[in-house]
């Protein structure tokens, strides 16, 4: 597990595989329900106060991200965010991340999708040592809804946070498919 403090109001924890089997927990089941995630979620901010002496700041909430790392593993952000009523705009997302843990699904995908069954405005697939991952984007909300249910059967939908999609595209290899794959 490594802590980084970026500020007096943020702090990254980058944890490996080993580090969540510990807690008996993986990205895909990090839930706020879940009793393993909650108490390493507590153990991340007790080594936080300890080493790196960050706290949470008084009159905050407390905002927590997780996005998957590599090799199994996961970052995990903590914001402090002021107390305070204001006003955030939510648009609906209309991309979607797509986990693929098999070669065999991501074949099959990469074939459904040469079939032109699917309507993506674009797409590009990452890779990391054990899995795949796809990025889509849509023209329309209701596409990707439909799109959702389709892409499912090929892996894990994950959340296509603008944080998530710039992670993978930073630290995971791309994929290049040539014309007419």
């Amino acid at each position: 597990m490594h802590l980084h403090k970026t500020s007096q109001s943020r702090l990254i924890a980058e944890l490996t595989q080993e580090d969540l089997y510990g807690y008996k927990v993986s990205f895909e089941e990090m839930r706020m329900e879940n009793e393993q995630t909650v108490q390493l979620l507590h153990d991340i901010l007790l080594r936080a106060k300890a080493k790196l002496g960050w706290t949470l700041p008084a009159a905050k909430l407390l905002r927590v991200d997780v996005l998957p790392g590599a090799g199994g593993g996961c970052i995990v952000l903590f914001s402090a965010e002021a107390h305070e009523k204001r006003l955030r705009v939510k648009s609906e997302n209309r991309t979607l991340l797509l986990k693929i843990n098999k070669a065999d699904d991501f074949l099959d995908l990469l074939l459904f999708l040469k079939a032109g069954r699917f309507p993506p405005s674009s797409y590009t697939f990452l890779k990391d040592d054990m899995r795949f991952f796809g990025i889509f984007r849509f023209q329309s909300v209701l596409e990707t809804r439909k799109a959702a249910k389709t892409l499912s059967e090929f892996g894990t939908l994950c959340r296509a946070t603008p944080e998530a999609v710039a992670y993978l595209r930073e630290h995971l290899e791309p994929i290049t498919l040539r014309q007419g794959f």
